[in-house]
């Protein structure tokens, strides 16, 4: 099994090892996508002494360490979960915040011509409103084990 984690900032995030425990235990039992949002939906902040030290201040860090980001000028917006068969079906799932403030579940279904040998599920989250001079909350997770 891999699991990594694709970010804009090189820093390391307890969101960022919370996220990858729960999906990794989520991977050992069984999951469903609704569980796999729960993840991408926690807004716990992480403990001061857990934070990087980012050269922000407290109070930006202590903003920026949920996993899902909700402040009035930047945030989470969009969050997708994309999983792969080893046929080349592909399961296409995104929660989006429209214009309203609401969030929106799309679904696609599509075949692709080569899968390889893996199944993936790849999450990711991108922020919205406005970015600040330090993004540090575009994260992609990339959930990928051997079929055999």
């Amino acid at each position: 099994m891999i699991l990594k984690k694709q970010s804009n900032d090189i820093t390391h995030w307890p969101k960022d090892v919370k996220a990858k425990n729960r999906l990794s235990f989520l991977l050992k039992l069984g999951f469903s996508v609704p569980q796999i949002f729960e993840i991408l939906d926690d807004t716990e902040i992480a403990p001061d002494e857990n934070l990087p030290d980012t050269g922000l201040t407290l109070d930006k860090e202590r903003m920026l360490s949920p996993i899902h980001i909700d402040t009035p000028n930047y945030g989470t917006r969009i969050k997708t979960v994309i999983l792969i068969n080893k046929s080349g079906n592909v399961n296409f799932y995104e929660k989006g915040l429209n214009d309203n403030g609401s969030w929106e579940l799309n679904k696609f279904k599509f075949s692709i011509t080569k899968a390889h040998t893996f199944k993936s599920i790849i999450v990711y989250k991108t922020a919205k409103k406005s970015w600040p001079k330090v993004a540090s909350s575009f994260v992609t997770f990339i959930l990928m084990y051997p079929v055999f």
